[in-house]
């Protein structure tokens, strides 16, 4: 796999496990210089292809995807969608190979909306740990959803007010900050949601709060 210096490792390894899965290697992967949002998964031995025109009007989250005999080739209108066309190679991976191999195709895809936003309701749910969030944020990356938010009403550790979040249930300022760090190179921004007024019943059943019941 050839793809640009500073995305390279991520993407190989983005590509890695549906290829194992499917009966190849792992991608070996060689980092690229300079800034053009290609990305190349090619045999040594096979003659090189081009890769296809972007949309017109193409943005940055626009991308094209041609597989050929000779390999696949995808080209993103900026980072974001190099990072959307190596992740539908990934569910052509996982639909639409048959015996090793994949059809020869061309696709030209871009969103029609700036922000794609998913969310986990973490109070009136189970209340997710941080791997979860982990492991539904990835997910959402791969449907090229681009925005994250959590409806949390007390299951925070609070600081000054250790009394609001439950011990076994409670989410950290550092697993937060790793959850931003998580979704950088996904192309995965969080939201916070922190809900208040109305839904302040976890935490206004405490004595120390009651004051401000109505």
């Amino acid at each position: 796999l050839e793809a640009p210096s500073d995305r390279c490792v991520f993407l190989a390894e983005l590509l890695a496990d549906d290829l194992k899965r499917n009966g190849a290697p792992s991608p070996a992967h060689r980092a690229v210089e300079g800034s053009a949002n290609i990305c190349r998964l090619i045999s040594p031995a096979a003659q090189p292809i081009g890769a296809a025109e972007l949309p017109e009007r193409a943005g940055e989250e626009a991308y094209s995807i041609r597989i050929g005999s000779g390999g696949v080739v995808i080209a993103g209108g900026g980072r974001a969608g190099l990072l959307h066309g190596v992740q539908t190679l990934v569910q052509l991976v996982r639909a639409n190979s048959r015996g090793g191999a994949l059809p020869c195709l061309v696709i030209r895809d871009w969103p029609s909306l700036r922000w794609r936003c998913f969310q986990n309701d973490l109070t009136r749910g189970p209340s997710a740990r941080i791997e979860t969030l982990e492991r539904q944020l990835a997910l959402g990356a791969l449907l090229k959803m681009n925005l994250f938010t959590y409806y949390m009403e007390h299951q925070y550790a609070f600081t000054r007010h250790p009394e609001i979040g439950p011990p076994d249930g409670s989410l950290t300022p550092g697993e937060l900050r790793r959850l931003v760090e998580c979704g950088r190179p996904a192309g995965v921004e969080i939201l916070g949601n922190q809900q208040s007024f109305g839904h302040m019943g976890h935490i206004l059943k405490h004595e120390r709060y009651a004051e401000l019941r109505e």
